[in-house]
């Protein structure tokens, strides 16, 4: 089951901040093999104008962070190391692109560790192996 890591106020119904840094180190699942954020939630309108940075920069305690950067993508600069990104992605409509369009950015240490029953589409390393044409036919 996953931890949740709530930024809903004391009130139970508004959010108007994000968790911080060391909130993050001190109540995720030690056995957590990432953490997910959202960097702009735009139903309560709050927003990481810079993503958590941690001071474990070896990467040994707090597991690699997975952002949805979808509404905010290009607009800040990324502190990709302190912030441990392990993947960021985001529907590029909202900022770089066409309706449809979905981009991924990866670091390589976390490719070859899908589960075997992944589906191909979803397995970045196909993906990559297949220089990004995997499903398209020759």
């Amino acid at each position: 089951t996953p931890t949740t890591i709530s930024s809903v106020n004391e009130d139970g119904a508004t959010f108007t901040s994000f968790p911080s840094a060391e909130r993050i180190v001190a109540e995720h699942d030690p056995e957590s093999k990432f953490i997910y954020m959202c960097s702009n939630e735009t139903v309560n309108g709050i927003e990481l104008h810079r993503l958590p940075v941690f001071d474990d920069v070896d990467n040994t305690t707090v597991p690699p962070l997975v952002v949805d950067a979808s509404s905010d993508f290009t607009s800040k600069p990324i502190s990709w190391r302190k912030s441990n990104v392990g993947i960021l992605f985001a529907c590029a409509s909202k900022n770089i692109g066409h309706p449809g369009i979905t981009m991924v950015i990866i670091r390589k240490d976390l490719l070859g560790q899908a589960n075997p029953f992944t589906p191909g589409f979803l397995n970045y390393e196909t993906n990559i192996l297949a220089d990004n044409v995997w499903n398209t036919i020759p």
